[in-house]
């Protein structure tokens, strides 16, 4: 079965090659019988990685999605193919292997990736989009986080958005400030931090939940003023960590070091100084 498999998945392949073959009229881009070759190889060599795209176990997908990322750009039309697998696995994995390879291309199938009736897809692409940092993404996760239906969508679009720091995202990312979600909400407010401007100021500016300034609480340190502190010292009571310590005692404000300070001998940090040079 798996070399019938093989040999219909190269059929196919090839098909694909030689329609694309008959629509050119210019002989001197037709592809060459050594492309063709290489196309069948790099097939051939894909096939069974592609096959265990939709692996139940974890490890075997992601070896299969690493494997076929490792291919680089010639990989591209064959996972495109496999976006239309009834399989949502295969079409998540097939997505997730697009997203490891550094082609511009790469891009333009994500957002059709963003229709996908199955949310995890949908959820891999807006993640994937983030990292292309290309601004044609910009309208469509936009879309995402207006109208999925999908908390994951959402929050991934989001923090996408707030990668890619286009303006056209600060209105959108603004009104996500009152999603239902609590994770939408968060990294709306991440995004828009990132992104800056007046009207990203405003919003963030009237934020008062302790979680999200925690989250940007170097924003609210630099921008927050004296409004701010008493909120700065709840954060880090709730939700400090290590870096967020460092963060607190490197600022400069007296108050926030201050409460710092406190944060670590109460919570078994030891403080040490090194000479500024």
């Amino acid at each position: 079965m798996k070399i019938n498999f093989l040999l219909i998945f190269i059929a196919v392949f090839l098909c694909s090659c030689t329609s694309e073959s008959k629509s050119i009229t210019n002989p001197s881009i037709t592809p060459s019988l050594a492309t063709l070759t290489a196309r069948t190889q790099i097939a051939i060599e894909a096939a069974p990685f592609i096959a265990n795209l939709g692996s139940e176990d974890w490890n075997t997908q992601y070896d299969a999605v690493n494997k076929i990322a490792g291919m680089g750009s010639d990989v591209i039309d064959l996972l495109f193919v496999e976006l239309q697998n009834p399989d949502a696995n295969v079409r998540n994995g097939a997505v997730q292997a697009l997203g490891k390879i550094d082609d511009p291309q790469v891009v333009e199938i994500l957002i059709l990736a963003l229709q996908d009736v199955d949310w995890h897809v949908r959820y891999t692409a807006a993640q994937d989009l983030g990292m292309y940092k290309d601004k044609r993404a910009v309208e469509p996760l936009i879309q995402a986080l207006q109208e999925d239906m999908d908390n994951g969508v959402r929050f991934s679009a989001a923090l996408s958005l707030g990668q890619i720091k286009d303006k056209r995202a600060v209105e959108a990312l603004i009104e996500a400030l009152k999603d239902q979600n609590d994770t939408v909400r968060l990294y709306s407010a991440m995004s828009l931090s990132e992104i800056g401007g007046s009207k990203a100021r405003r919003a963030l500016l009237q934020i008062k939940d302790i979680q999200t300034i925690a989250l940007i609480h170097n924003y609210y340190i630099k921008n927050g003023g004296g409004t701010y502190v008493p909120l700065l010292i709840q954060a880090l009571d709730q939700y400090g960590n290590q870096a967020m310590l460092i963060d607190y005692l490197n600022c400069g404000n007296t108050q926030l070091e201050s409460a710092a300070f406190f944060y670590a001998e109460s919570h078994g940090y030891t403080i040490e100084y090194f000479p500024l040079n």
